[in-house]
């Protein structure tokens, strides 16, 4: 087996980065740069009114100022830039964990270069993420035996926002499981910078309404094997990296020690088309199995 290890969140290192420079600039301008179009900041996460269509909302130059510090030290946290106590919790009235699995397949080849800080394959990004909840809450609402998927777009690369995204409930969930878990993948009740749902939607311009469906969905990650089924929606399917020259299934994974996703992740291949608010196709590409434990503050170590 082969393991790579490395410091920060995957995407998130380089996501944090882009976005730490970008608030630095604004601020030595007095806050009154803009970070233009390409990047539209979410700072208010509420979705109060909900009228069934997509949704985006543009950051004000103040707003960007005042999460300049939370940005900076979050990325110091990774261990991207500067230092930054560890340890450190953010206050979030909301208390929730999730334990369970989870499966990413993305664009990029094999590996996926936004792993390690570096820019996506083909110059943007598209992703699905799935996971099955073997255990947790949200305040006294119990999330276990829940299933569910992101889909995710970005027209360049992650750091550079204008992203579009949706999220997959499992149908079986009542309106309690749903609110918490649809809070949970999209950020929101979450120490800022915590967790890669938080830093994706940090990314987005556009958040689709959630779609509440039948989720079939397996995941042995021991044996890099997943398969997600969402009728008429979704379907993935992930497999073990073949050997070129053994043809017998080769164990490669990451550890990222400090990261806002996972501890470690084995490294396998994927295949993935969607025809939901976002449509994804592409086959053969980065893999992504691993356990998932985290709650308001991040990865539970």
């Amino acid at each position: 087996m082969l393991a790579l290890s490395c410091q920060g969140n995957n995407c998130g290192s380089y996501i944090l980065t882009m976005m730490a420079h970008r608030c630095q600039r604004v601020e030595a301008a007095g806050g009154k740069a803009r970070l233009g179009s390409r990047f539209k900041w979410r700072i208010d996460h509420s979705r109060a009114a909900r009228g069934g269509r997509a949704r985006g909302r543009r950051g004000r130059a103040s707003d960007i100022v005042g999460v300049t510090a939370i940005v900076t030290a979050r990325a110091a946290e990774f261990g991207v830039i500067g230092t930054y106590p560890r340890g450190r919790e953010n206050s979030v009235a909301d208390r929730w964990m999730i334990r369970g699995t989870e499966f990413a397949n993305c664009l990029c080849d094999w590996g996926c270069p936004c792993q390690f800080g570096a820019k996506s394959t083909y110059g943007h990004c598209e992703e699905l993420m799935c996971g099955h909840i073997e255990e947790g809450h949200f305040n006294d609402t119990n999330l276990g035996n829940l299933d569910w998927a992101v889909l995710m777009y970005w027209p360049g690369e992650v750091a550079e926002g204008n992203g579009t995204q949706q999220v997959v409930i499992g149908e079986q969930a009542d309106s309690g499981q749903r609110e918490g878990l649809r809070k949970i993948l999209l950020g929101e009740s979450t120490a800022p910078g915590a967790t890669h749902f938080f830093v994706y939607n940090s990314t987005m311009s556009t958040v689709l309404d959630t779609l509440y469906a039948p989720i079939e969905l397996s995941i042995d990650v021991d044996r890099r094997l997943a398969s997600l089924m969402i009728d008429g929606l979704v379907e993935s399917r992930g497999t073990p990296i073949i050997s070129p020259y053994t043809g017998e299934p080769a164990r490669i994974r990451i550890n990222m020690p400090d990261g806002a996703r996972y501890i470690y992740a084995e490294m396998g291949n994927g295949n993935t088309t969607a025809k939901a608010g976002i449509e994804l196709d592409f086959q053969d590409s980065y893999g992504q199995f691993n356990i998932l434990h985290m709650n308001q503050d991040g990865v539970i170590r």
